[in-house]
C-alpha cells in the first residue's frame, strides 16, 4: 500500500513544503488561479522552452524560460503526491468531461459554470481522461520524480546556448519528442484534477480564500463605447471591431493614435487585450485580424496576454499607462476591470526611457551624418547608410516607450511597429501615393543591396529625396517622443492630484 510522501522523506521536494504536501488541492488552485500559470499559456510555455534547448534557435520569450522550468518542476511535485496518495481520479459516466472513447477530442457538454473554457485536451485519451491516475502511473513509471527534474535542469541550461544537449544529457536526443509529450499530458492531467476535484474541495473547505466569479459577474455583457467611434470616418469600421469582438472574443480592444490621412482613410492601431485562457496562438489571431482589416490597410493590431498588460500599467510602464485609458477604450467584455495606475517612481521610469531613447537615436544621428560624408562619392554606401539612421530611430522610439524591440532591417515593419505609437511617421515616409511606395521599396533594399547584392543601385535624386524624408523622420521621432514622455508627466501629475 502506498504512503503519502512528507518533505522530510528522501524524495524530497524543491518547492513544496510540509503543509503543501498534505494538502495538494490548494496548491493546485493556488497554481491554475494564477493568470501566468493557466494551462493554454502554460502549455506553449513549455512547448517553447523544450524546443528551445533542442535547437539552435529562440522560441517564445526567452525571459520566462527559467520561471516555466521551475512551475513545470512545481507541478511534477504536485503530481507526485497524487500519484503516491490513495484518492480516486474517476470520472462518473454522467459527467461532463467523461469521455466514451479514447479520442480526446471527443465533444462533451460544456458545464455552465466552468472554470477553465479554455481546456482543450490535446494529449490524454479517453482512458485518462476517465481516470487520471492511469497517466500518473505512466509518467513515474518512464521517469523517477528526481529523474524528470535531473531532464528539466538539463533542458534548462541548454536554453542559454552554452551547452549542447549531447553534452549533458545521457539519453537520445529524439527522446525529447517522448519528453514533450509527458508534460503536455502532465499540464493537461493537473489541469483536470483542478477542475474536477481541486476546485470542488476549496470552494467547501476554503471558500473565503479565492475568490471566484459569480454567476451575476458571468452574464455581465460586453460594451461598446460609442464615444471613440464619432472620430472616426469610415462607417465600417464598428462593423470591423463587432468582427473582431465576436470571433475573437478578447477582454478589452483600444483605439490609439487616430489620424484621418489625406484619402479619408482612418489610420490607427488596436490594441487587443487576449484573455491567459485562450487556446489559439497569436500567429493564429493575427490571420483572423488580416481578415478583419483587409479593406482597412492603414489600421495595425497589436496583441497583448492579459497578465502582461495589467502588470504594464500596475508598474507605470509609459507606453501602457498613456495608451490604454478609459477614454481609447472602444469595446470591455466587462471580465476585468481597467487595471490601477501606479503612481510612484515617477522620475527614475522617466528618465530610464529618455537614457533608452537617446542612446539609440545618437546612434542613428550619427549614421546620418556618415551617410551625407558619402552623398557624393558612393551612393550606395551613403544609402546603407542612411538606411541605419532611419532604422536605428525607429528601433530606438519602439524600444524605449514599449520596451520592445523590432529586431528586424526591414522599414516597413519597423514602421508598421511605429503605429502604435503614432501615425506621422509611417505618413511622412509613405502617404499611401504611388511614389512614396516607390521610393521606400527602394530605400527598403538598401541594406542588403549594400552587403550582399552587387546588382543593387539607386539614383542620386531618390537619395536627395531620401535625405530629406530621413531628416524629418528624425525630427518626427524625436517630437513624438518627448510627446509621449510630456503627456506621461501629466497624466501622473493629474492621477496623484486625483488621489
Amino acid at each position: 500500500m502506498k504512503l503519502e510522501p512528507t518533505a522530510s522523506e528522501n524524495t524530497g521536494f524543491r518547492y513544496l513544503k510540509e503543509k503543501d504536501v498534505s494538502n495538494p488541492h490548494y496548491q493546485i488552485v493556488c497554481f491554475f488561479c494564477c493568470d501566468e500559470n493557466n494551462i493554454e499559456s502554460f502549455r506553449f510555455g513549455m512547448v517553447d522552452f523544450i524546443k528551445t534547448a533542442c535547437s539552435d534557435q529562440y522560441y517564445g520569450d526567452k525571459s520566462s524560460y527559467h520561471y516555466n522550468q521551475q512551475q513545470c518542476v512545481k507541478l511534477l511535485e504536485l503530481a507526485y503526491v497524487l500519484y503516491n496518495g490513495v484518492e480516486d481520479f474517476k470520472l462518473n459516466p454522467d459527467h461532463s468531461l467523461y469521455r466514451h472513447s479514447e479520442h480526446p477530442f471527443e465533444l462533451y457538454n460544456e458545464p455552465k459554470n466552468k472554470q477553465f473554457p479554455a481546456l482543450h485536451f490535446r494529449s490524454l485519451s479517453g482512458t485518462e481522461l476517465n481516470n487520471v491516475r492511469v497517466y500518473f502511473e505512466e509518467l513515474f513509471n518512464y521517469k523517477t520524480l528526481e529523474a524528470w527534474r535531473g531532464t528539466l535542469d538539463s533542458l534548462l541550461y541548454c536554453t542559454n546556448k552554452e551547452v549542447e544537449l549531447d553534452d549533458i544529457y545521457n539519453e537520445k536526443v529524439y527522446e525529447t519528442v517522448l519528453i514533450r509529450e509527458y508534460l503536455e499530458k502532465m499540464i493537461e492531467a493537473m489541469g483536470l484534477v483542478c477542475e474536477t476535484k481541486s476546485l470542488p474541495y476549496i470552494k467547501l473547505h476554503h471558500p473565503d480564500d479565492f475568490r471566484f466569479m459569480t454567476e451575476e459577474e458571468e452574464q455581465t455583457g460586453c460594451v461598446l463605447n460609442p464615444v471613440p467611434f464619432m472620430k472616426f470616418t469610415e462607417k465600417n469600421f464598428l462593423a470591423v471591431i463587432n468582427f473582431i469582438a465576436d470571433v475573437i472574443h478578447p477582454e478589452k480592444i483600444y483605439c490609439l493614435n487616430h489620424q484621418t490621412g489625406r484619402d479619408g482613410a482612418d489610420h490607427a492601431d488596436l490594441i487587443l487585450v487576449i484573455p491567459e485562457k485562450y487556446a489559439q496562438t497569436f500567429d493564429e489571431i493575427e490571420t483572423v485580424l488580416h481578415f478583419a482589416c483587409l479593406k482597412h490597410h492603414h489600421l495595425s493590431c497589436t496583441l497583448f496576454k492579459s497578465a502582461f498588460f495589467d502588470r504594464m500599467i500596475t508598474e507605470g510602464h509609459v507606453y501602457f499607462s498613456l495608451a490604454c485609458t478609459a477614454e481609447s477604450l472602444l469595446y470591455n467584455d466587462g471580465s476585468k476591470p481597467i487595471p490601477k495606475l501606479r503612481l510612484d517612481g515617477r522620475p527614475e521610469k522617466i528618465e530610464k526611457t529618455k537614457h533608452d531613447f537617446y542612446a539609440g537615436f545618437t546612434k542613428a544621428k550619427t549614421f546620418y551624418v556618415a551617410a551625407e560624408s558619402y552623398r557624393n562619392d558612393n551612393v550606395i554606401l551613403s544609402a546603407f547608410m542612411l538606411h541605419q539612421a532611419a532604422e536605428l530611430c525607429l528601433r530606438a522610439l519602439n524600444r524605449s516607450l514599449t520596451s520592445q524591440d523590432k529586431t528586424t532591417h526591414s522599414l516597413k515593419a519597423l514602421l508598421k511597429f511605429s503605429l502604435r505609437l503614432t501615425t506621422s511617421l509611417s505618413l511622412q515616409m509613405n502617404n499611401g501615393q504611388a511614389e512614396d511606395e516607390r521610393l521606400l521599396t527602394v530605400f527598403e533594399g538598401a541594406y542588403l543591396g549594400y552587403r550582399y547584392s552587387e546588382k543593387y543601385t539607386i539614383e542620386p535624386n531618390d537619395l536627395n529625396l531620401l535625405f530629406d524624408k530621413v531628416k524629418a523622420l528624425h525630427t518626427g521621432a524625436e517630437d513624438t517622443f518627448l510627446n509621449w514622455i510630456e503627456r506621461y508627466d501629466l497624466l501622473i501629475k493629474t492621477a496623484q492630484n486625483n488621489a
